[in-house]
């Protein structure tokens, strides 16, 4: 009885100070299993988010399948690539991102024409250049009016509005509130470190794109910051990265009473706490033996 409750008020001292659970071995394996699925599945929808890249010098029937087996969100490539590949991608069900604009520094009416021709070869998504000089130079309403034009061509196609070099944080934001006024889905900008609090100056649904991320501790930076779509080169080396991770969380939280007391058991069976018997000496042993005889009934041979 003494026995039964010194056990009891060590599991509820284990439970309030570490609040753990006795729970068998078996159980604790499945668990385990079921949080690491679940962490999986998470990072899969992760991955999800973002976007591959064909460039002209990449291989593209890799490119394809990895973005097939990522779920990417979209492959971003230019129109030539589009021209000769596109149909090929529409087929496999990915969405396809078609760069307009070349370095940016193309009239706004030849852009507004690849736009309209990058629609008809089944572009899911538009990325719109911007001219850095126009930038620089603080061009806003030429800006503005680009913007408003190309997406009259874009039809009901996404458009995203890209900048390819960093800028002070007051131009950035300006042209953020540009985009989001000129009906743009995404404002898409170069990493930099805080560049996910230019989501801010977001407004009527139009989303923050961030290009250049090809580092799995940027990448989950960008993902718990609330960017909504990540452009990288290294969305399969970073997805295999960060499976290789899951298999090597322990889950501590999960650990085994039995692990506590010395191990874990082969069988499912609750811990037997074993008799301790007194040690005494073979003398006095052998006295007591002798003395237990006296009384027992003597056998009398028939």
């Amino acid at each position: 009885m003494e026995q039964q409750t010194e056990n009891k008020c060590v599991l509820t001292k284990d439970n309030n100070e570490e609040k753990r659970v006795r729970i068998t071995t078996q159980e604790a394996i499945e668990y385990r299993e079921y949080k690491r699925q679940k962490k999986r599945a998470e990072i899969l929808s992760a991955i999800a988010n973002s976007e591959g890249v064909l460039s002209d010098f990449e291989d593209e029937k890799r490119v394809r399948e990895r973005a097939m087996r990522l779920r990417q969100a979209a492959v971003c490539m230019s129109p030539e690539r589009l021209q000769a590949l596109g149909g090929i991608y529409v087929q496999r069900g990915l969405a396809v991102d078609c760069l307009i604009g070349g370095n940016g520094e193309t009239i706004a009416k030849v852009k507004a024409y690849e736009a309209k021709r990058a629609v008809k070869m089944h572009a899911s998504e538009l990325t719109l250049t911007l001219s850095p000089y126009a930038v620089l130079d603080g061009r806003y309403d030429e800006i503005a009016k680009e913007i408003k034009l190309v997406k009259r061509a874009a039809s009901k196609v996404k458009l995203k509005v890209r900048v390819n070099r960093v800028y002070p944080s007051a131009v950035l934001s300006r042209l953020a509130r540009l985009c989001a006024e000129g009906g743009a889905a995404y404002f898409c900008i170069p990493y930099f470190d805080g560049c996910e609090r230019i989501r801010l100056e977001l407004k009527n649904g139009c989303k923050l794109q961030v290009a250049g991320v090809d580092d799995l501790s940027i990448f989950k930076k960008m993902h718990g910051a609330g960017v909504e779509r990540i452009l990288t080169t290294q969305g399969w080396e970073m997805y295999a990265e960060w499976m290789k991770e899951v298999e090597k969380i322990n889950f501590p939280e999960l650990t085994l009473q039995a692990d506590k007391q010395g191990g874990e058991r082969a069988d499912d069976k609750p811990m037997v706490t074993p008799l301790r018997l007194p040690i005494r000496e073979p003398q006095k042993m052998l006295s007591d033996g002798l003395k237990g005889t006296e009384n027992t009934p003597q056998v009398q041979n028939a």
